[in-house]
């Protein structure tokens, strides 16, 4: 038979490791919140359209840190997951107003497969205008060591919705093809 204080030591050291196994344990990945812009984009594109160098138009929606998308922790890495989408988009870009990425963080915007990031070498000045993806929805996913979460900034104050390939003459509004 086992004394009650080796007992009890026994106990609180099963506890223990139970405690710290959870605590040190990856969060799952959750999926990404959608954020879905419902805009009727015909309005906006037949203003543009006559301008043969505009194959975008501007979709003002602000996404925030601290209001949007999702914050995981994965041991001493923070993660935020938003992906964003403007149905009936072409292509995709955004226009933070405002971004600070601290020496650990990196921005990775993903469209169709493809994956730019950003890294505080990459900003230059306090806002960014990101590159063109692909398609109709972009994957927003932010990584910083937990120590620095509280230095990060990305505020985006608008998407710019591609109505056509870049390059492209537009059609004028009306116009048979």
């Amino acid at each position: 038979m086992i004394a009650p204080q080796r007992r009890i030591g026994v106990i609180l050291l099963v506890v223990c490791s139970m405690v710290a196994a959870v605590l040190t344990a990856p969060v799952a990945d959750a999926a990404a919140p959608v954020d879905t812009v419902n805009i009727d984009l015909a309005p906006l594109i037949d203003r543009a359209a006559s301008s043969p160098d505009r194959f975008a138009v501007e979709v003002p929606h602000q996404v925030s840190l601290a209001r949007d998308g999702a914050w995981t922790r994965h041991g001493s890495q923070d993660t935020w997951d938003l992906t964003v989408r403007v149905p009936t988009a072409v292509t995709l870009s955004f226009h933070a107003s405002q971004i600070f990425l601290p020496p650990s963080a990196v921005l990775r915007v993903s469209a169709s497969g493809v994956t730019y990031e950003y890294t505080p070498e990459k900003i230059h000045g306090r806002e960014l205008w990101s590159r063109l993806g692909k398609g109709d929805t972009l994957d927003l996913r932010l990584t910083v060591n937990h120590a620095d979460r509280q230095q990060v900034l990305l505020e985006i104050a608008a998407f710019q919705a591609g109505y056509r390939s870049a390059g492209l003459r537009a059609r004028a509004p009306g116009a048979r093809t």
